[in-house]
């Protein structure tokens, strides 16, 4: 057979270096593109889980009030005073009007107001309800206020160094066992009454024994030997809910990452006005060298009207949940001038 007819079998095509390395190329792109949502993923996750456990605590703040008697101010005390004349069982002038701000942990811990600055009171309760035989119940101790004030359903194992050991999820105290739990949240509640006048007096479209009451829920900032991290600044209306909030002169550096949208916002006139309020944008970056900053604010149209002054806005780093609810004090409406001991009674 002359070498012209014979057939000549070619071997198939194999996989050239190029080819390989594009392949290569492509593969770590999409896998650096799934890891990169990973981290996106877990923030998430972490973003979704404070908002329900935050709502839940504030729910449960709600229930805590009313079932231990916190809205009967028979059983307000503010430093060690009861806000309550017993004999009287008429609020005292000093805290006729006010704005409360009910938080035994801040009080036990010594740390001052719970919000610094402000004309409010705050208060912290009784160890047990007042009654009729007994109005001079002792002052909440630190352990109690933070068994109701501080969460305590979020679980905990602990998990010993010896790896043959199970994990351990309770803990062997005076009083007996007890569930262990990381306490990251925790709740304070204030009262404003519905609605002051500039003269101090309520409205007259307004029962007296009704307030506003929000429940401000914390996430990992339990009240120490300092004040909850915040501050205090200038706010400039420009209509609607659009403000220009100015930093104060000696701010703290980080002050700046304060300013985020979604972030929660006090806004006051200093008296007798207290909103609370989401920021919905803020104007520029953090890494711009600025000390004003025009917002929006997510919630009720400011009544500047009302307001006896230029509105002071108060961002509070670790708030993460308001709560808010209409209530009505138990008991009798005792802030009233001339109020009597029979009046307002349910």
């Amino acid at each position: 057979m002359s070498p012209s007819k014979r057939i000549s079998r070619r071997l198939p095509r194999g996989v050239s270096l190029l080819e390989i390395l594009v392949a290569i190329f492509i593969l770590s792109v999409g896998l650096l593109g799934v890891a990169a949502l990973i981290p996106v993923g877990n923030s998430e996750v972490v973003k979704t889980q404070i908002a329900h456990r935050s709502a839940e605590t504030g729910l449960r703040a709600f229930r805590e009030m009313k079932l231990r008697g916190y809205l009967n101010p028979q059983n307000w005390l503010s430093g060690g005073q009861a806000v309550v004349n017993p004999d009287t069982g008429v609020m005292r002038p000093e805290f006729a009007g006010k704005t409360f701000v009910i938080d035994p942990l801040t009080v036990a811990s010594g740390s001052g107001q719970a919000i610094q600055d402000l004309e409010v009171k705050t208060l912290s309760v009784r160890s047990a309800m007042a009654t009729e035989s007994n109005k001079t119940a002792p002052q909440m101790p630190s352990p109690v206020a933070e068994r109701v004030f501080i969460g305590q359903d979020n679980l905990h194992f602990f998990r010993p160094r010896e790896q043959t050991l199970p994990p351990r999820a309770f803990e062997v105290g005076a009083s007996g066992p007890r569930r262990l739990t990381n306490p990251f949240y925790s709740w304070m509640a204030m009262l404003s009454p519905m609605q002051v006048m500039p003269n101090g007096t309520l409205a007259p479209e307004f029962k007296l024994d009704t307030y506003l009451m929000s429940v401000i829920v914390f996430y990992r900032d339990l009240p120490g030997e300092e004040p909850r991290r915040s501050i205090k600044m200038s706010a400039d209306s420009l209509g609607g809910n659009e403000f220009r909030l100015t930093m104060p002169q000696g701010a703290p550096e980080d002050a700046k990452k304060f300013l985020r949208p979604r972030r929660w916002i006090l806004l006051t006139d200093e008296t007798r006005l207290f909103r609370w309020y989401r920021l919905g944008t803020v104007e520029g970056s953090v890494a711009e060298d600025r000390n004003d900053r025009v917002v929006s604010l997510l919630g009720p149209d400011w009544d500047s009207q009302s307001s006896g002054s230029k509105p002071q806005a108060i961002v509070f780093e670790s708030v993460v949940a308001v709560i808010e609810k209409m209530v009505q004090l138990e008991g009798q409406t005792m802030w009233a001038p001339g109020a009597s001991p029979t009046a307002g009674k349910k």
